[in-house]
């Protein structure tokens, strides 16, 4: 299971919160320069990554968290049980 999470540079400190929490793999900032086209190109890039990150480790399976997610205890341990 793989963890990405798209961010945006003015909520850094949620940022920073969710990976006390979260074991996080990749992280895509959106901040605001010509090269990230909003959130949904942030999207995009945070997928992007993901994908090419499940063919290379072969991982089955990935999620997507927004910057002000505010996930349950043991989150990864969760998802991957309630995935297998």
């Amino acid at each position: 299971m793989l963890i990405g999470v798209v961010a945006h540079v003015q909520r850094e400190h949620l940022v920073a919160n969710l990976l006390q929490e979260v074991d996080v793999d990749v992280i895509k900032w959106d901040d605001g320069l010509p090269s990230v086209q909003g959130c949904a190109d942030n999207h995009i890039r945070v997928l992007t990554e993901l994908e090419r990150m499940t063919r290379v480790q072969r991982h089955r399976w990935c999620v997507v968290l927004e910057d002000d997610a505010q996930p349950v205890e043991d989150l990864r341990g969760q998802l991957n049980s309630s995935l297998s």
